[in-house]
């Protein structure tokens, strides 16, 4: 049977969203062809750019930092919510990669003091923290589960940084 093409409406919309495009083409042969683009997410995004990794336990945020420099990236370093707000307020922060749950100050409450078109990624070693913070739901923030590859990272963090961008017409500083 004849489908409705509403699979094909809702390639398109999600194509679209995040900047992509969906060209239908028919074939000589019947039938069609179907393209979809996807803008490509790239570690070089992070090159220059100043990420401030806020995580409780040491071990943890300098290899979070050795593996973001190992991308290109600056970074600054915080071991909980109300230092990084005090880091935040100077001003040359870039993104933000924050753990979730922390005694001093947890990511959930930066985020919600912090600016809000600050590209964010949220670590957390819970399944399901997306949930529990649906109220921080915006362009530029997303949720990584731990524990994670260097590049799922750091493709997340040009991902969000990339979405605020397109969100807001800014693009990256070259």
């Amino acid at each position: 049977p004849r489908g409705t093409g509403l699979g094909l409406w809702v390639v398109k919309r999600i194509a679209e969203s995040v900047g992509g495009s969906v060209l239908l083409q028919n074939t000589e042969q019947g039938g069609a062809r179907v393209t979809i683009e996807l803008p490509r997410l790239s570690l070089a995004d992070l090159e220059g750019r100043t990420v401030l990794v806020v995580e409780d336990e040491p071990a943890l945020r300098r290899v979070l930092c050795r593996e973001l420099e190992s991308f290109g990236a600056l970074t600054r370093q915080a071991s909980g919510g109300d230092e990084a707000l005090a880091l935040l307020e100077t001003g040359g922060v870039d993104l933000l990669v924050t753990d979730v749950n922390m005694p001093c100050g947890g990511g959930g409450d930066l985020v919600r003091r912090s600016r809000r078109d600050l590209p964010t990624v949220m670590i957390s070693g819970v399944s399901g923290a997306e949930t529990e913070y649906a109220d921080l739901q915006r362009p530029g923030l997303a949720f990584l589960l731990k524990p994670f590859e260097p590049e799922d990272l750091g493709l997340a963090l040009s991902y969000v940084q990339w979405e605020v961008g397109h969100a807001t017409g800014r693009r990256r500083r070259e």
